[in-house]
């Protein structure tokens, strides 16, 4: 289980639980909105080409025969592709708003190290291990230690755009 789907995990079963999240975890939560987005994205532009895919398999390559493109069955496949197109363009737009939001609060973090943490996870979605090879630190080091500091670093700054 990948630590994404820990903190996943564990967020549900503390909703679940009705505690309180803490505000390191209302933080990471925060943060990870943008993985979220380009996971929906990505589902999305996967949906669209498999609908595209099924639109382009209706008309017979070699057939010499005239093939009613207009039937039903035509409209509503290349109905699916426009409404996979707008919901696309929306999940994009969706997705380049919350990057823009993270990106501001990352920008506050003055530590150079700790800002290339935060860099490389949340807007290059880099996992632990890549982020610990290009900054030449553990993984402990940089998940344990460095992403802490961020999160401390940032958290009065999140939890004031969490209320607005």
């Amino acid at each position: 289980m990948s630590k994404l789907e820990q903190d996943a995990k564990i967020i549900a079963d503390m909703k679940k639980a009705k505690q309180p999240l803490d505000d390191r975890t209302k933080v990471k939560q925060w943060l990870y909105r943008g993985w979220k987005a380009k996971s929906q994205m990505e589902k999305l532009s996967d949906a669209k080409i498999r609908a595209e895919a099924r639109a382009c398999n209706m008309i017979p390559r070699h057939s010499l025969a005239p093939v009613n493109t207009a039937s039903q069955k035509g409209n509503d496949k290349f109905d699916d592709i426009i409404e996979f197109s707008k919901r696309l363009d929306k999940s994009v737009l969706d997705f380049k708003i919350i990057q823009k939001e993270i990106s501001s609060v990352i920008s506050l973090i003055e530590d150079a190290a700790i800002f290339e943490v935060f860099i490389c996870r949340y807007i290059h979605f880099l996992p632990w291990n890549e982020i610990a090879l290009e900054l030449n630190h553990s993984t402990d080091h940089v998940r344990g230690y460095l992403h802490m500091k961020g999160i401390n670093a940032i958290k009065s700054t999140v939890l004031q755009k969490m209320k607005s």
